[in-house]
């Protein structure tokens, strides 16, 4: 493993989870990973998730974290690692806010604060950046030497957050997490101190959304083994409830579970500094 103190040394990887054919982003730092791919009828061509140490089969539930998992367990090597999504790509150096992200910010304070009716929909507002896979690919090329400036400060990398104008995390989860979830997966958290972190975000209206960070490896498995132990025990209780949970729904949980664990880090000190996402829009 490089040596932390020389960012020249450092490998980065950063797994873009893909379930379906759309662009495949691929560059150095950029690894494309097909998940699910143990049961899928298609064959992207890209890193399998099904291979070596993997819980591909059970795509259904975990959605992006089977990419998670097997970084995890299979890539030994890079010094930092992080996880993003075929429509949503961390990108870094781009500075604060553009002029569409300024209007963004006005609509959720006019509906938080005056309860003003917005466009069907928006209820929440994210800090996504736009922009179509042409645009993308060619902003990716420079994002290797981005990340390394930032590196150079910071060991952990988090997307800005998502704000919920009229609802509280929990009340927007609710949708499709239950109260009972709730109370399980709060109570299969054995840190206390991420447990408070947790019930502090429920009531709270902002959060990190999408399992997506990158992370030094020294993180990186500390925050692994807290997200499947959790799981690992949420899915114990449930089993011994006998209740059956609807596909993604472990899924769901680990964006709750990996919110708090960054708010954890940064509460406890950890570097930190945010990014963008690159939410692509003709995919």
């Amino acid at each position: 493993m490089a040596n932390y103190n020389d960012d020249e040394l450092h490998r980065i990887r950063i797994y873009l989870a893909y379930h379906k054919n759309s662009t495949i982003f691929r560059n150095n730092m950029y690894r494309p990973i097909h998940v699910g791919s143990k049961t899928s009828s298609v064959d992207l061509a890209i890193e399998r998730d099904d291979v070596g140490n993997n819980i591909s089969v059970k795509n259904h539930q975990y959605a992006e974290l089977t990419a998670l998992y097997w970084a995890w367990k299979n890539d030994l090597d890079s010094d930092f690692i992080g996880l993003g999504h075929y429509r949503r790509i961390p990108v870094f150096g781009l500075g604060q806010l553009r002029y569409k992200e300024w209007i963004n910010y006005l609509k959720y304070f006019i509906k938080k604060y005056f309860m003003l009716s917005l466009p069907s929909g928006e209820y929440y507002l994210s800090q996504n950046l736009r922009m179509r896979s042409s645009e993308l690919e060619a902003l990716l090329q420079g994002q290797e030497s981005s990340i390394r400036e930032i590196l150079a400060e910071s060991i952990l990398l988090v997307p800005r957050k998502t704000y919920f104008a009229t609802n509280c995390v929990k009340s927007f989860f609710n949708r499709v997490v239950s109260d009972e979830a709730f109370k399980d997966i709060e109570s299969s958290i054995l840190d206390e101190s991420i447990r408070e972190v947790f019930v502090r975000m429920q009531g709270g209206n902002e959060m990190y959304i999408g399992n997506i960070c990158v992370m030094r490896r020294d993180l990186f498995n500390p925050y692994c083994e807290f997200i499947f132990g959790t799981l690992d025990n949420f899915v114990k209780i449930s089993d011994e409830k006998g209740i059956k949970y609807s596909s993604r729904y472990l899924g769901y949980l680990g964006e709750l579970l990996t919110s708090s664990y960054l708010m954890h880090l940064q509460e406890i000190g950890v570097r930190w500094s945010s990014f963008d996402l690159a939410e692509v829009t003709d995919v």
